[in-house]
C-alpha cells in the first residue's frame, strides 16, 4: 500500500513540473500525427482499415520508439511550438513541449516521466474528434492491439513467470554471454501470447513486449509505466481491462 501511495505522489509531482496541453492542442498533435505518419508502421488495411484524414490506416504494429521516431511525433511537437522541424533522431522539440527529458541519464532508456506525460497530454479524450472521427473509434481500430499486448505481457510476466528471475536471465544472456537481445527474446518467449502475433514490418511482437518490461524492471521504472498504461485502458478499454484482470487474478497492475 505504501509503495502505491509513493508512486501516486511521484506521478503527481512529475505532472506538476511539466507543461499541460489543452484538448485543442492534443487534437492538433493527433491530426498532425496521422497526416505525416509512416504508413509501413500499420497493418495493411483489411477489415480494420479506418480513414483518418487523407489516409486509411490498419492496426498500428509498432512500439513506443516507432511513435517517437517514425510517427512524426517530434515534428508535430515542433509544429505546435512554431519552430523549425528537427533532424531525424533529435527529440528536443518534444522535450521543449513537455519540459521533460525524453531519455533517462543512463542513455537511451526512455524516461518514464515522458510516458506518463504522453498518456496525460498527447491522447485526446474519447469523445474528441480527430479529422471528424471520435478518438475512441481510432483507439479501437488502430491502437487497441498495442495497448492490450503491452498490458497483458506485463500481467503474464507477473503471474506466469518470476519477474525478477526473468530480468536476471535477460541480463545474463544478453550482457554476459553477449547473445543478441532480439534472438534471446524471440527464443525464450516463443509461443507466448500467440493471439497477438501478426505479420508485417516493424511489428511489436509479444517477445519484444516482454523485453520492454524486462528493461523497465531492470531500470526500476516499470511501476510508473504500467500505472500510465492502466490509466489509458481505464479510459478507452475498460471492459477488456476488467476481463483480463480476472484472467490474471492476483496480479496488481498499480
Amino acid at each position: 500500500m505504501k509503495k502505491i501511495v509513493l508512486i501516486g505522489l511521484y506521478l503527481v509531482a512529475a505532472s506538476l513540473s511539466a507543461r499541460t496541453l489543452s484538448e485543442t492542442e492534443r487534437v492538433q498533435m493527433a491530426e498532425c500525427f496521422f497526416h505525416d505518419a509512416y504508413e509501413y508502421m500499420f497493418e495493411e488495411e483489411g477489415a480494420s482499415g479506418l480513414q483518418v484524414g487523407e489516409k486509411s490506416f490498419g492496426t498500428y504494429l509498432g512500439g513506443t520508439r516507432g511513435i517517437l521516431y517514425y510517427g512524426s511525433l517530434v515534428s508535430c511537437a515542433a509544429n505546435l511550438l512554431s519552430v523549425e522541424s528537427s533532424e531525424w533522431g533529435d527529440v528536443s522539440p518534444l522535450q521543449r513541449l513537455s519540459d521533460i527529458s525524453v531519455f533517462m541519464d543512463e542513455g537511451d532508456q526512455i524516461n518514464p516521466d515522458i510516458i506518463v506525460w504522453g498518456e496525460n497530454n498527447l491522447i485526446p479524450s474519447p469523445k474528441s474528434r480527430v479529422y471528424g472521427i471520435p478518438f475512441s473509434q481510432i483507439y479501437s481500430a488502430i491502437f487497441s492491439r498495442g495497448a492490450r499486448l503491452m498490458f497483458e505481457s506485463y500481467m503474464s510476466l507477473q503471474k506466469e513467470m518470476n519477474f525478477e528471475r526473468e530480468q536476471k536471465l535477460y541480463l545474463l544472456s544478453v550482457y554476459k554471454y553477449e547473445q543478441s537481445a532480439l534472438d534471446y527474446l524471440e527464443q525464450h518467449y516463443a509461443g507466448h501470447l500467440s493471439d497477438y502475433s501478426v505479420e508485417g514490418n516493424s511489428v511489436l511482437t509479444p517477445a519484444l513486449a516482454y523485453g520492454f518490461w524486462l528493461r523497465r524492471g531492470i531500470a526500476r521504472t516499470d511501476d510508473e509505466t504500467i500505472h500510465a498504461l492502466t490509466a489509458l485502458l481505464l479510459r478507452y478499454d475498460k471492459e477488456w481491462l476488467i476481463s483480463v484482470r480476472k484472467k490474471y487474478a492476483g496480479v496488481r497492475s498499480k
